[in-house]
């Protein structure tokens, strides 16, 4: 679960996201791939697999199907319990010998840590990462941080977007009772 804070009128947004396993329903997880897999085409991204941060695993696996990838070109990357450092998740896959460049797919992007160590530990396995699409992005400067990786924040749902939906919503409505 990830969560953020998006400014709305002056009165903060706690906006919540929860996309972690059993939460997240099978109907959700394909509602989300098929809007991602929309993105992708409507962007012409390009990749060979695709890469997904815990816990965007569910709608990634399904994103995968979808666009044509089988479970040999799907990455799953978990965190060490021992270091905290991300690996390849043991036994889960064995990665396609022809995948060089990946599609990295998160849930939500607060600050750009585990985007950046994601990239760094594909790359340093001969996987380059040209685009990172996130359901929602809490902070612009995430995509500045992986421009200096070469790496292309695509954000569905930019939370600057849904501020601005919200306050034009509930304009007329005070946010206290």
């Amino acid at each position: 679960m990830g969560a953020g804070v998006i400014s709305a009128g002056g009165s903060p947004l706690l906006l919540r996201v929860n996309l972690g396993v059993p939460q997240l329903t099978e109907t959700l997880a394909v509602s989300i791939a098929h809007c991602i897999r929309h993105f992708i085409a409507m962007n012409d991204l390009e990749f060979d697999a695709i890469a997904c941060i815990p816990p965007s695993e569910p709608f990634a696996t399904v994103l995968a199907r979808l666009v044509g990838k089988n479970d040999r070109k799907c990455i799953y990357l978990e965190k060490h319990l021992g270091t905290g450092r991300l690996q390849f998740a043991p036994l889960k896959n064995k990665i396609a010998e022809d995948v060089r460049k990946v599609l990295l797919i998160s849930g939500i992007a607060t600050v750009a840590d585990t985007e950046r160590e994601a990239i760094a530990f594909l790359e340093a396995n001969s996987i380059s990462v040209s685009d990172a699409v996130v359901l929602v992005d809490f902070d612009p400067g995430i995509a500045e941080e992986l421009g200096e990786l070469n790496c292309t924040l695509h954000s569905i749902f930019p939370a600057d977007e849904l501020r601005e939906a919200y306050e034009t919503r509930y304009s007329d409505y005070s946010l206290h009772a």
